[in-house]
Formats: C-alpha cells, sequence, structure tokens
C-alpha cells in the first residue's frame, strides 16, 4: 500500500507497531509513528495533520491462530481499536476514512470475525465522516500456507470443494485502496483476475511443489464440532478457525482486478522450501 501510495506522490504517515517490520518500504514513507496502537495518545498523534486515514489495522493480527497464547478477541482489535482510531481521526478533523473490512460480509455476520469488522463498518457510516469500505476476498498471502501443507502426504479439503473465489495478490488490492482514497464511491469489491474452486487452490500448491494432489475430504459439520468444542479453551482461536471453514463453504467472487497470478505466486512460495 505504502509503495502505491508513494507512486502515486502522497506524503504518507505509517502508523505501527513496531517499525522493524517497515524495512522493506520505510524508505517510501515519510513518517513513523511507533507504540501501542491501544494508546489513544498514540492514534492522536498519527492522525495529526492528515486528510485521509486509511486502516487496515487488526488484519495481520486477527488471522493470527496464536493457540495457547493471550490474544485480543477480534472484538478487540477489529471493532474497538478501529473506532478508537476512527474517533482520533474526527478529532483531528481529517477529511475521510478508508478501511478494509471483507467481500460476502453480509453471508457470514453471525460469525464474530465477521460481525466485529461489520459492527465497525456501521459505525463509520454513522460517524458523518466521508468514508471509503474496501471489500477483498482472500489475500494471496493467506493462502501461502497452503503451499507449505502440501509438503505433508496430504491435506484436508473441507465439504466437496467446488465452492469458488477469486483470491487477490496484496499489490493489486494495493491499487483498488489508493483508489478508495481518491474515488466518489463509498464500496469498492475487489477480487482478483482468476476464478477458481477451493479444490483447485489446494491442487495448485501440489503443483507448486512437483506434487501429485492427494486430498482427504472432511465434513464440515464434522469440523466445525471440533472447532467449536475448543471455545472454552481458546474461544479466539475458536472464532477464527469456525470463520476459516465457514468461508470455505460459500462462494467468494468479487470483481475481478489485477494482474498477478496465484499459480506464479505459489512458485515463488515454493522456492523457500526447495533450498
Amino acid at each position: 500500500m505504502t509503495r502505491e501510495l508513494h507512486r502515486r506522490d502522497y506524503w504518507t504517515r505509517a502508523l505501527v507497531r513496531d517499525p522493524g517490520g517497515l524495512r522493506d518500504t520505510r524508505h517510501v514513507i515519510n513518517d513513523v509513528v511507533a507504540g501501542d496502537v491501544a494508546t489513544l495518545s498514540l492514534l492522536e498523534r498519527a492522525c495529526a495533520g492528515v486528510d485521509v486515514v486509511f486502516s487496515c489495522l487488526g488484519s495481520p493480527i486477527s488471522l493470527s491462530p496464536s493457540w495457547g497464547q493471550r490474544r485480543a478477541s477480534h472484538r478487540e482489535v477489529d471493532y474497538a481499536l478501529n473506532k478508537n482510531l476512527l474517533e482520533a481521526a474526527m478529532h483531528a478533523k481529517a477529511s475521510k476514512f478508508v478501511y478494509v473490512s471483507m467481500f460476502g460480509a453480509e453471508k457470514l455476520r453471525h460469525l464474530e470475525y465477521v460481525r466485529a469488522h461489520e459492527d465497525f463498518v456501521d459505525a463509520l457510516k454513522q460517524s458523518g465522516i466521508a468514508y471509503a469500505i474496501v471489500r477483498p476476498t482472500g489475500f494471496f498471502y493467506s493462502l501461502a500456507e497452503l503451499v507449505k501443507l502440501a509438503r505433508h502426504p496430504a491435506m484436508a479439503l473441507i465439504g466437496s470443494g467446488e465452492r469458488r473465489t477469486n483470491p487477490i495478490h496484496e499489490d493489486d488490492l494495493a491499487v483498488v485502496c489508493a483508489d478508495a482514497i481518491e474515488g466518489e464511491q463509498t464500496e469498492y469489491a475487489a477480487g482478483g483476475q482468476e476464478t477458481y474452486t477451493r479444490k483447485e487452490i489446494n491442487e495448485l500448491a501440489f503443483a507448486a511443489l512437483g506434487k501429485k494432489p492427494r486430498m482427504i475430504r472432511v465434513p464440515p459439520s464434522l469440523v466445525k464440532a471440533g472447532v467449536r468444542a475448543m471455545r472454552p479453551f481458546d474461544p479466539r482461536l475458536s472464532e477464527l478457525l469456525l470463520f476459516l471453514v465457514s468461508v470455505s463453504q460459500v462462494d467468494c467472487v468479487a470483481p475481478p482486478t489485477g494482474v498477478h497470478s496465484l499459480k506464479s505466486y505459489y512458485a515463488e512460495v515454493a522456492k523457500g522450501y526447495r533450498r
């Protein structure tokens, strides 16, 4: 995202927990505010003097499984932190707030992971500030784990595997996000150029390693029962896994955009496992 904004000649400030994560992009960022993003004074400092606040706050954190660790709930991260950021943006008199949620949320809002995102979307719409909601399908980076799993003798396939989606590369999504900053629309749905079934996505992971696909079908109801059984021990992980299982059982195809290929992306990921 920061590279795309730099390409368009924007002055940018990044709000991060750990500035070390910016080592590949620091040269395209004008200013960095680092620290605990739950601190209101830090949010106010980050928003001071800016015209547009862009938030994907919580996305990498909320998608991290972290079994056995106490991690903030999805509501504490995806809703509460963004609500605080919105208040800081309005206090700083920013002219617009752009937020990354998800495509197809209306089908899955009964899930806590989705509800946390969409409750913030509702708060943003009611705030009075100009806004845009970016709604991508799955990210390429979230599918990279499938290449790692394809190294094993077999991979689980939940359900029939026939549900379709068109995941999007992060660089292609960055273009959509920058367009949302500049544009007049309030909703920007975005998927990649290629549409696959869930089974085909798994098969591409095996192919990237030069392996014949081998998958074991698992009934979704069985997986969901197991996930719900872990809820008393790790509610956050249970909610995340329930979302991942549920989203794999619905079609999630957004308007296509971008230039990147999932097959080529998998090939690059696979190189790391051949060394």
